[in-house]
């Protein structure tokens, strides 16, 4: 946790007892994120390295296209993307009682850099295609470490 009171994604992970799933925001998204893996981390299993970095490694999140969470059903459109910057806390949690703000209250910030990848956009696929996809990612990725 840093002196404001934020958590980076890995503290977030630990937050949730070590389970994939919660969700995050970033300012500059116009959607909500929700955690698939961390590369090289299974799920119930203790990041690698020293708290509150952990070594950095990269997370999957797949992106809603939504205004809050109550919203997310089988026909959301969805992103999935890879961060390598999950130790910063530009990466805050939301619950359920969180609502995205309007696009007009978002100030566009001047020097943002894109610390993501864009994996793939997904419109209405069902859950078994998106978990084999997942596990195609998590053996991909583990290669390339």
């Amino acid at each position: 946790m840093d002196s404001n009171g934020l958590l980076n994604i890995y503290e977030q992970y630990y937050i949730a007892n070590l389970r994939y799933g919660f969700y995050l925001r970033e300012n500059t998204w116009h959607s909500i994120g929700q955690v698939l893996f961390i590369v090289g981390v299974n799920e119930g299993e203790n990041l690698k390295g020293n708290p509150p970095y952990f070594n950095n490694p990269k997370v999957y999140v797949k992106l809603f296209y939504v205004n809050s969470i109550k919203e997310i059903n089988s026909k959301t459109k969805s992103r999935i993307i890879k961060i390598y910057d999950g130790c910063t806390y530009r990466y805050q949690p939301v619950d359920e009682n969180f609502i995205l703000p309007s696009k007009e209250s978002i100030k566009k910030r001047t020097n943002t850099t894109r610390k993501f990848d864009v994996i793939g956009d997904f419109f209405g696929i069902n859950t078994s295609e998106d978990l084999s996809f997942i596990d195609k990612l998590k053996e991909g990725d583990s290669q390339s470490e």
